[in-house]
């Protein structure tokens, strides 16, 4: 009978791939523990300032259009974590955006009512928060990262200022 030696280098590999696994685990975990604490840290003046952006942004809208009364937006804060945009008339739209700081996310919500007051139609979205390697937040919607306040605060008010939440 032939024997046969077997060779322990899988096993040196199969060690190698476990501590690589776990190394890798680690930093996982880590990354997620720290952008936690970064959104924490951070989610509230990060909301603020997204506010502040969107409140300048419609300033600015009205003072274009100060002498047409169906062009009025209003902006309603009605919670620390929350604000309401509203182009009454119709077309009209309204805007809710609300911070969800336990789940990372800023959720926003568009209800439009038709010209002859008919139809409402309805689109919400989610943008996650997330932390780049410099502990800054920023916000993604499907892959899509929004480098600056004015560049969400211009996807957000887009519509409402258009008069239209749809295509």
């Amino acid at each position: 009978m032939k024997r046969y030696q077997i060779s322990t280098d899988w096993i040196g590999e199969l060690a190698e791939t476990a501590r690589v696994q776990e190394i890798q685990h680690r930093e996982r975990e880590r990354r997620r523990v720290q952008e936690a604490q970064a959104i924490s840290d951070g989610g509230q003046r990060f909301w603020k300032e997204l506010m502040d952006t969107v409140e300048q942004d419609l300033l600015r809208f009205q003072r274009e259009f100060d002498d047409e009364p169906g062009r009025t937006l209003v902006l309603e804060k009605f919670d620390p974590n929350g604000f309401r945009v509203v182009r009454p008339g119709f077309p009209g739209v309204k805007l809710n955006v609300q911070l969800h700081a336990s789940f990372r996310a800023v959720e926003f919500r568009y209800n439009a009512v038709a010209d002859d007051e008919s139809a409402v139609l309805k689109c919400s979205g989610i943008l996650d928060m997330r932390v780049d390697r410099n502990g800054e937040l920023y916000l993604n919607q499907y892959g899509r990262d929004f480098s600056s306040f004015s560049d969400v605060s211009r996807m957000l008010l887009e519509r409402v200022l258009k008069g239209v939440a749809f295509h």
